[in-house]
């Protein structure tokens, strides 16, 4: 055993461990170029180990309950040992010999690239300006200081809490591997981040950085949310798409323009399907949005989406843009419709949007529902009748409501006969499939049977438009009648 006790400083220097033995040294500061075991056993301060240049180690590494501070300004080889404290720092990249292992804490202020090896940390992992890359399908780290960089083949992205996050795949898709929090920026630089199922949180001050966003750059979000933290009024854009079938780019914006109860979080995801409360048979939106926040008092909203032009089925400026808020009621909770879809874009002006409840987002029929009746606008005696219709156009089913009740034979019917014992204006209110409304009105006159006449008419009586009976007198003298 060799043991070195004094202080080293050698920044220029290389030093070379060999043979069986052991090379120790003290407790104070050892500053190198390159260090390299080539056998035996190493063991190194307990103070700081500063290496300017490369490690390597075929033999045995004690730390010493020390700390190796890698600060070189060219690149540097990480060897793949056992440290205690670990510093990565200059302009040097430092590419890892291997799998690295940190008892206790790891603070990297520089380019650790990792590749495919895995890095495991025991204490605290201090990454404030630094970039930790990794290669593996399944060797990531959710970190939440500097920057996160997976540019990798088809990569699992590791669950939890980064900073910055950063998606460059060299092939396939990067899927979340649990949910996944992003404080900084989320940079996608090449390929689509596939949420799998689990949830995108985007943090009070996240952004979204992605250049020429595409089918090809964006975020796979059916099935799951990515969900932004809105610290007041405000917008934001999400760059979602979906990969049913075909993958295909349809992102979305919320632009929130009332409400109180901020910090509050919105959340989105798209469907590529007809909305299945969507009762439009002709010119509509084989795509929906989906847009649900929670906290927000009073929100509203105006919702900006694209989409491709597959999912246009019929004549675009034949669709009109339309909001479900929560669950569809053709009554008491229909569609509200806004503007007509053009240039592959819908809009959605002053949506409301309600605290805890999914809204829907597509694209109707754009032409409304008409209700015409007919057999009404007629004269009838007291005890007469007049069977009323109602003739629609639109996309059914359809509902009906008379009013007033008063003398018809029913209210929710298309077809009600009316025997009103005073003249009634009668109002007929559709619902088509979609909730829509159509209106229209009829008034029925009702006359008096008249009192026997006290002279004999000559020829035909009307006595009255309508009546189901004729009075006829009879002539005493005559025996006419």
């Amino acid at each position: 055993t060799l043991t070195v006790g004094g202080v080293i400083n050698a920044p220029t220097f290389n030093l070379t461990k060999s043979g069986a033995g052991t090379l120790s040294f003290g407790a104070n500061i050892v500053t190198l170029n390159d260090l390299t075991v080539n056998a035996g056993t190493f063991t190194s301060t307990s103070s700081t180990l500063n290496l300017a240049g490369g490690f390597s180690n075929a033999g045995t590494f004690n730390h010493n309950s020390g700390t190796v501070h890698y600060n070189g300004t060219a690149t540097q080889l990480v060897a793949n040992v056992i440290y205690h404290n670990l510093i990565t720092s200059a302009a040097g990249q430092k590419n890892a010999a291997g799998a690295i292992v940190v008892n206790n804490n790891l603070t990297n202020s520089t380019i650790l690239d990792m590749g495919a090896n895995s890095l495991t940390v025991g204490g605290v992992l201090d990454n404030t300006g630094g970039n930790i890359r990794f290669t593996g399908a399944t060797n990531g780290l959710a970190v939440s200081t500097g920057t996160i960089t997976y540019y990798g083949a088809s990569q699992t992205i590791t669950a939890g809490t980064y900073n910055n996050l950063v998606i460059n795949q060299a092939s396939g898709q990067a899927s979340l591997g649990g949910n996944v929090t992003v404080n900084g920026t989320l940079t996608l630089t090449n390929g689509v981040l596939n949420l799998s199922g689990f949830d995108l949180t985007l943090g009070p001050a996240a952004t979204i950085s992605v250049a020429a966003p595409s089918a090809t750059r964006m975020i796979i979000a059916n099935g799951s949310q990515v969900i932004k933290t809105f610290t007041g009024v405000g917008s934001f854009f999400f760059p979602i798409g979906d990969n049913t079938g075909v993958t295909e780019y349809s992102p979305i914006t919320v632009n929130i323009t009332a409400g109180a109860g901020f910090p509050a979080n919105v959340g989105v995801s798209v469907v590529d399907a007809k909305h299945p409360n969507n009762s439009s048979t002709a010119n509509f939106l084989t795509r929906y949005w989906e847009v649900n926040q929670t906290g927000i008092t009073g929100g509203v909203a105006t919702i900006t989406t694209t989409y491709p032009n597959a999912d246009i089925s019929g004549t675009e400026s034949n669709i009109t843009s339309a909001q479900l808020n929560g669950v569809f009621n053709q009554t008491s909770n229909p569609w509200t419709k806004f503007s007509a879809l053009a240039a592959n874009t819908l809009t959605a002006t002053a949506a409301t949007l309600t605290s805890g409840q999914t809204s829907y987002f597509t694209g109707l029929r754009g032409a409304n529902p008409t209700a015409t009746i007919t057999g009404g606008g007629v004269a009838i005696c007291l005890g007469g009748l007049a069977a009323l219709n109602t003739n629609v156009t639109g996309d059914g089913p359809f509902t009906y409501s008379w009013s007033p009740a008063a003398g018809l034979s029913a209210t929710n019917i298309a077809n009600p006969i009316a025997t009103p014992v005073v003249t009634t204006p009668y109002t007929v209110t559709l619902r088509d499939g979609n909730g829509i409304i159509a209106t229209d009105n009829t008034t029925i006159t009702v006359n008096a049977v008249p009192t026997t006449p006290a002279v004999t008419p000559v020829g035909p009586l009307t006595v009255c438009e309508g009546s189901a009976a004729i009075v006829l007198t009879s002539d005493a003298a005559t025996g006419n009648q």
